[in-house]
């Protein structure tokens, strides 16, 4: 092998895993048994009510509740439980593949919400109503985190979001696609995400305690 063909060989090993990449080496599963999320709902302030802060708060709890199918793809099944507004108790379904996140939308499509397949540079395509739409999310950031003494990869879009590994994004605008989920209509905040009884991530800026 010539010295320009061994340079080529050689970026090629290095290159050649990144491009045909999928899921990232230790991956970890979104949908995991036992998983809680508790995120925060924030609805305007209503005018008429002076006593009112900037946003009322409501209270969603999303847990993983075994297997289903629908439209025959396996999925998860998902319990929201809204509190403050009659504890109200609906079901949704997502799925993960190549470390690529599924959501149900309102219409009963899978729609991509985060992409954990990706890395730093990649350019993603964004979503509306169920398809591209011709604009893109640009993963600006990739990095290893220590979050309760577990080290997930975390991805930073448009300089924004954020992505955590077998967490999901902090805020509901920096996914893929814009999506009302069945039940739904205002942007959901993540507060707090739970495995069984341990607290694995919190949002430091909502409490002032650590994480139990």
């Amino acid at each position: 092998m010539n010295k320009i063909a061994s340079i080529v060989f050689t970026m090629l090993t290095i290159v050649y895993p990144h491009l045909n990449a999928k899921t990232p080496a230790g991956y970890i599963s979104m949908f995991e048994p036992d998983k809680v999320w508790i995120y925060e709902v924030r609805h305007p302030k209503v005018s008429d009510r002076e006593d009112y802060s900037a946003y009322v708060k409501d209270f969603k709890f999303v847990s993983v509740a075994g297997d289903t199918i629908v439209n025959g793809r396996k999925a998860v099944r998902l319990q929201v439980i809204t509190k403050d507004r009659d504890a109200d108790i609906t079901y949704t379904a997502a799925y993960e593949e190549d470390g690529r996140i599924y959501e149900l939308d309102e219409k009963g499509r899978f729609v991509p919400t985060m992409d954990f397949g990706a890395y730093i540079g990649d350019r993603i395509e964004h979503y509306t109503d169920g398809k591209p739409d011709g604009t893109y999310m640009k993963v600006t950031g990739e990095e290893i985190v220590q979050i309760n003494g577990m080290a997930r990869r975390m991805l930073t879009i448009d300089n924004s979001w954020y992505w955590i590994e077998g967490v999901g994004a902090y805020y509901e605008d920096g996914e893929i696609s814009s999506i009302d989920r069945p039940g739904q209509k205002e942007p959901l905040y993540l507060i707090r995400c739970f495995k069984g009884d341990k607290c694995i991530y919190e949002d430091t800026a909502v409490f002032d305690v650590d994480c139990p």
